[in-house]
């Protein structure tokens, strides 16, 4: 395969030489015509033929060589597709006209389909989702039937001749379906798009705007307006989209939570494009009327998908935020909604609870029966917590794992020491597990913040009066200062079994005796 190389390298120099030969030739052409009218031109028929050939030819080179992505597959199928339609119409007359839907026609149809599914990949750093396509198909019909209606010439939508309405139809989709999707990546991506992407657009839409210059002139022109300065666009165009092909791609881009920048805008317009398409039109003009329709119907239909859309984001971020288990909130969603508050200034207080007892139910039980327990531990703590409607925020109970809970509430020190204590209380309940009948009870610490103070502070304050609870068994233990474990030099790790400094004890109503 490596001794093939040079081989391939050569062939893509040869045909380029000869394709930018052929393009200047047709540069000449035009520049003479301009100067001397009435000049003989030197290209001809053969010749746009063979640079077509030879672009077709150049673009599958380059593929080979520059052993390029998806998208350039696709850029080049599309060349193929172009190149024989045009093929078609410079070497195979047409006897019923140049209205009349062809073969060259046919061979066309795919080639924008494929320069947008290119210009996509492309441009986007995921894979395209359905609702993406729906967007562009709304904003290609809603700018196809405005062309249809207030830029084409009656007679090309008349109807008469369904075929060729049909043919015109096609390529009003397909263009506007180019531009849209190249507008809507640079929309999304604004920048890091990368040369492949830059060369592609430029090319597509430069085929887009001659093809509008042909329209415009062939409205008033006894003879077909091909020829000359338009040959000339719809070469330059093609060499663009072939260059293309193995050009630079901008590296991956690290995921983001914001890589899907809003382009409502896009099907917006289109459909706001198709009603008045609809509204502004006669019946006469039945191709411009069944386009718009179809843009208002995806339109419906895209409606549709952003309903489910949005249902399936907000079931998606509640199972991120949600303990699986016990469908309290997760360590996740309690800092969210810490530093929420905190960023408030709202002062916040905090309890940390640890239960006694559970490792000995999992261990003698089952991992069933474990689990059982602590989900029934997770309901009574959703029965001793403010509901919020006294207009502060819902009290937060939250898992944070093990046998771990917390439970944040804003407001001061008092109403967390009387969640506390409801929270002990319900907890040294027995627990009935299908039969078996268990008790465990719990450490519970408390510790308040004032407003603006760090979210860490406030759990590390609690988990240290937490741990005072469970080393004297006292069931509810508020913070002070002196209970601070890293004020005391001879605490190395577990703070459960250390010398814990000598602080006054809190009983079961929660304040420090002797305070």
């Amino acid at each position: 395969m490596r001794g093939r190389e040079p081989v391939h390298r050569l062939a893509v120099l040869a045909l380029t030489t000869g394709f930018a030969g052929l393009l200047l030739l047709h540069l000449a052409d035009v520049v003479l015509g301009s100067l001397v009218p009435g000049s003989v031109p030197v290209a001809g028929v053969w010749t746009g033929a063979a640079a077509f050939v030879l672009g077709a030819l150049l673009a599958a080179a380059r593929l080979a060589v520059h052993r390029a992505p998806a998208p350039d597959g696709l850029v080049v199928a599309g060349v193929l597709c172009y190149c024989g339609a045009w093929l078609h119409r410079l070497l195979v007359p047409q006897p019923r006209g140049v209205d009349d839907p062809v073969l060259g026609d046919l061979l066309w149809a795919p080639f924008p389909v494929l320069l947008v599914a290119a210009l996509v990949g492309h441009g986007m750093r995921r894979r395209a989702h359905a609702s993406d396509w729906v967007d562009l198909a709304i904003g290609a019909a809603g700018g196809a039937a405005f062309v249809a209606a207030f830029v084409l010439s009656a007679e090309d939508w008349d109807g008469s001749d369904l075929a060729a309405s049909a043919v015109n139809a096609g390529y009003a989709v397909g263009e506007s379906a180019i531009v849209v999707a190249a507008l809507s990546v640079v929309v999304v991506r604004r920048r890091r798009l990368g040369r492949a992407f830059w060369l592609l657009a430029a090319g597509a839409l430069t085929l887009v705007g001659t093809d509008a210059a042909y329209l415009a002139l062939r409205a008033g022109a006894a003879t077909d307006p091909a020829d000359g300065p338009l040959r000339l666009g719809w070469m330059v165009g093609l060499t663009l989209v072939v260059l293309s092909v193995g050009a630079r791609r901008p590296a991956p881009e690290p995921p983001s939570p914001r890589s899907r920048p809003p382009v409502i805008v896009v099907p917006l317009v289109g459909a706001l494009v198709s009603v008045v398409v609809l509204l502004g039109t006669s019946d006469g003009e039945q191709v411009v009327r069944w386009t718009a329709a179809l843009a208002v119907v995806l339109a419906v239909a895209r409606m549709a998908m952003a309903f489910r859309e949005v249902a399936a984001l907000a079931g998606s971020r509640e199972l991120a935020l949600t303990d699986e288990l016990t469908e309290l909130a997760n360590r996740r969603a309690f800092y969210g909604a810490g530093e929420r508050r905190v960023e408030r200034g709202t002062p916040c207080a905090l309890v940390l609870l640890d239960l006694d007892g559970f490792k000995q139910v999992n261990d003698g039980h089952g991992h069933g029966a474990g689990d059982e327990l602590l989900r029934l531990v997770a309901g009574r703590l959703r029965g001793v917590v403010r509901d919020g409607r006294s207009g502060r925020d819902r009290d937060l109970v939250a898992r944070l794992g093990g046998d771990e809970f917390a439970v944040l509430l804003s407001g001061h020190e008092r109403e967390a020491v009387l969640v506390a204590e409801r929270a002990v209380a319900v907890l040294e309940e027995p627990f009935d597990l299908g039969g078996v009948v268990v008790r465990v009870s719990a450490a519970a610490g408390v510790a308040a913040l004032d407003a603006g103070g760090p979210l860490d502070e406030l759990v590390r304050r609690a988990d240290v009066a937490m741990y005072r609870s469970k080393a004297t068994g006292s069931g509810v233990v508020v913070h002070v200062a002196g209970l601070d474990l890293r004020d005391a030099p001879d605490v190395v790790d577990a703070p459960d079994v250390v010398d814990v400094p000598d602080v006054p004890d809190v009983p079961r109503g929660g304040t420090p005796v002797g305070a």
